[in-house]
């Protein structure tokens, strides 16, 4: 059986010498290895994709950065390896700096699935900008640090 499982000749002529060995000392025919079954090779499965993330999570991240880029502060973490967004006060810093927002109600449906940064949970955290507790969807930070 084993050799009939293994299509590696070096293993397949190894297993046969012992069947033969085996079969002799018990007086048994055993057929030609020429003649066993060589079996195909698994396919090889490929890796499932990543779903990709919807587009108003992606559009989310976008303003997340823009607002970093303007200087606007928006992570209430504070730890470094994570995010902490307050959806409503993004929505108001949005709309001050003219930045175009999906449906709220959109977002809030598919923000749970944000894959980089990868979606935690929904918390109440004490935050690092308002020192005061805060509801946030918090994610886990992008390494930011190259590995040397």
């Amino acid at each position: 059986q084993k050799i009939a499982q293994n299509s590696e000749p070096a293993i397949r002529a190894s297993l046969y010498i012992d069947l033969r060995r085996v079969s002799d000392a018990l007086g048994v025919a055993v057929i030609d290895a020429d003649h066993l079954p060589i079996p195909k090779p698994l396919p090889v499965e490929p890796a499932p994709a990543r779903p990709k993330q919807h587009a108003s999570v992606t559009q989310f991240w976008n303003i997340i950065n823009e607002l970093d880029e303007l200087g606007v502060m928006t992570n209430h973490s504070r730890s470094a390896d994570q995010i902490a967004i307050n959806l409503p006060q993004v929505a108001k810093l949005a709309v001050q700096h003219k930045i175009a927002l999906p449906y709220l109600s959109i977002l809030r449906k598919y923000i749970s699935e944000s894959q980089d940064p990868a979606f935690i949970k929904q918390a109440t955290i004490n935050s690092g900008l308002l020192n005061k507790s805060v509801k946030c969807y918090v994610f886990r930070a992008r390494d930011t640090h190259a590995n040397n």
